[in-house]
């Protein structure tokens, strides 16, 4: 494609300070702590003001899902890219050299929702450190849920285009797969091949382009996101919304989870001490804490835990008798005696 007939309109723009604090405002994580993984990133401001992009930054792992990401927030009023070509990146990989040992995707949702149900295209940033424009056309675009592109679906037309809800951009292990394949997983990365671990890119630009005469209209393109969730959650659960937040917190469930994947590799290591290891190798080790510090952020990582587990052990308690009651109820089913059919001659 002959960047001469390319015209661009910028929709996230990371290259000056205040549209860069604009930007990153508009847009929100999602890594694979929400289905128990240990996977991180952020987009932040670079250290240095001048530095004309946005840093999304993060440690991936592959323990319990295996995936970082970034989106927009929820839109205020869906997005018209009916009259473009295609989604363009200005990007490039630089804590590493090695773009090709992860799988990058650009997603797409066009329904109003939260859905796993999004449209997906692979692209790849710049490796090295200038940056380079990636250009994704709409036809490269598969309707997918998870890595698994779905049979039959339509291709994201011009009248799905014309109400965009949600743009963002992942970074996994799987390439986007066709399931009716003979073998549909094959086209994820070999643990030799892909590469976990920290990662840093620099986000200088997201936008639509267009082709020659395929626009007719010149009007700029305005968007607006909220913090507000997409529908007002019911009154019990607004109420009980601080609750479930402090008992179901990220930074809790991702203890527990670096506790159990210790665990799992350690069959020797206790609960208690897989905390000791956190505390000794995590704080002293790759935090620097001092001792002080380390001890009293510890203490209170354990008060924390005694306090979530205290609250959640009448529903516990709960789950167990119902339980109980079930494995009981089948135990004297299978003592009933049993009504034998007398046999015909």
């Amino acid at each position: 494609m002959s960047t001469q007939d390319v015209t661009t309109e910028p929709l996230f723009s990371f290259t000056t300070p205040a549209a860069r604090r604009t930007a990153i405002t508009q847009w929100e994580r999602i890594d694979d702590v929400i289905m128990g993984g240990v996977s991180s990133s952020r987009l932040v401001e670079p250290s240095d003001p001048n530095q004309r992009a946005a840093l999304w930054t993060g440690v991936l792992r592959v323990d319990g899902g295996g995936f970082c990401g970034t989106r927009t927030r929820p839109l205020v009023s869906p997005i018209d890219l009916s009259r473009f070509a295609g989604i363009y990146i200005d990007a490039a990989l630089i804590s590493d050299g090695e773009v090709a040992s992860r799988v990058w995707k650009m997603t797409l949702r066009t329904q109003n929702d939260r859905g796993e149900v999004v449209y997906q295209a692979e692209w790849q940033p710049s490796n090295a450190d200038a940056l380079a424009r990636a250009f994704l056309p709409f036809t490269s675009f598969r309707l997918v849920r998870g890595p698994l592109i779905i049979p039959g679906a339509p291709p994201l037309s011009a009248d799905l285009l014309a109400s965009v809800y949600q743009l963002g951009l992942t970074i996994s292990k799987f390439r986007i797969a066709d399931p009716s394949g003979a073998l549909p997983y094959a086209a994820r990365l070999s643990d030799a091949e892909f590469r976990s671990g920290p990662f840093r890119v620099a986000l200088a630009e997201l936008g639509a382009y267009r082709v020659g005469d395929r626009d007719v209209r010149s009007d700029a393109l305005f968007i607006e996101t909220t913090d507000a969730t997409l529908s007002s959650p019911p009154f019990l659960l607004w109420l009980l919304r601080p609750l479930q937040q402090f008992v179901f917190s990220e930074a809790i469930r991702r203890r527990r989870q670096a506790r159990m994947l210790l665990r799992r590799r350690d069959a020797k290591l206790s609960g208690w001490g897989a905390r000791l290891w956190g505390q000794r190798v995590m704080k002293r080790g790759v935090k620097r804490m001092t001792r002080v510090k380390a001890f009293l952020e510890g203490l209170a990582e354990l008060g924390n835990d005694l306090a979530v587990a205290s609250l959640t052990l009448p529903l516990r308690l709960l789950f167990s008798v119902v339980f109980r009651w079930i494995r009981l109820l089948k135990r004297l089913r299978s003592r009933e005696p049993q009504l034998k059919m007398p046999q015909l001659q």
